[in-house]
């Protein structure tokens, strides 16, 4: 068989059952849609590079809690942190929604 006629036996099995056609390019289209997302959160977290001058020379400041969980500090926590920075630069912080 040709390609042409490959073609055509297709088109008219996927005319003759229009619920298969339906259920296939919705999958086809979830499935492309899927894995350009994660593709996208892939690329911004592991590939590109962060978007400061020097990455490494950025720290994570936390606190433990008694019971021995790693916690974030709250704002205030980081401004009196930032204040007894002793330069701007030393003082850095991530602006956090929420």
């Amino acid at each position: 068989m040709s390609v042409l006629a490959d073609l055509r036996h297709g088109t008219r099995i996927l005319r003759r059952r229009p619920s298969v056609t339906l259920v296939a390019v919705g999958s086809l289209a979830v499935g492309i849609g899927v894995g350009t997302g994660l593709f996208s959160v892939a690329d911004a977290l592991f590939v590109r590079p962060l978007a400061v001058v020097q990455p490494d020379r950025l720290v994570d400041v936390f606190t433990i809690s008694p019971s021995g969980f790693v916690e974030p500090l709250s704002w205030p926590e980081a401004r009196a942190v930032a204040a007894q920075a002793p330069s701007p630069k030393a003082a850095g912080r991530r602006a956090l929604d929420g």
